[in-house]
């Protein structure tokens, strides 16, 4: 049986931290990802880098063997997330963030608040943010 998660990642969604527990879990079960990923903020530029990043993780996951899909959703965390949850689809939800010293996420309360507006299962990861390719 195969397992769907959704993945909501913005700075981390390419992360090598991300990718580890992904790769993980597929190692246990079959596995199918799909990425939320809202922008940082209003805008064409803002959807353009959310776009980026969005096509980054894809390739990642893929590369890793995971069947992965995605898109960009609305610039408020907690919107795009609930937006995108479907209980019919998805078998639990997977919130990746920066370090809690910097993560305006878990300023937020995104995991807890998530789990209690879908009544999903619902993990956490902390992840960096990933480093840029050398060149």
């Amino acid at each position: 049986m195969r397992t769907t998660i959704l993945v909501l990642a913005n700075q981390t969604a390419s992360s090598d931290d991300l990718l580890a527990a992904l790769e993980q879990r597929s190692s246990a079960t079959a596995l199918r990802i799909e990425f939320v990923v809202p922008p940082s903020g209003a805008g064409a530029t803002c959807r353009a880098q959310a776009e980026e990043r969005l096509q980054l993780a894809l390739a990642r996951a893929r590369e890793a063997g995971i069947e992965a899909t995605g898109h960009v959703g609305d610039c408020d965390a907690f919107e795009a997330v609930v937006e995108a949850y479907d209980p019919a689809r998805h078998d639990e939800i997977i919130i990746s963030t920066l370090p809690a010293s910097i993560s305006h996420w878990l300023g937020i309360d995104l995991p807890a608040r998530t789990a209690r507006a879908t009544n999903a299962l619902v993990s956490h990861i902390t992840a960096s943010e990933p480093r840029p390719a050398l060149r």
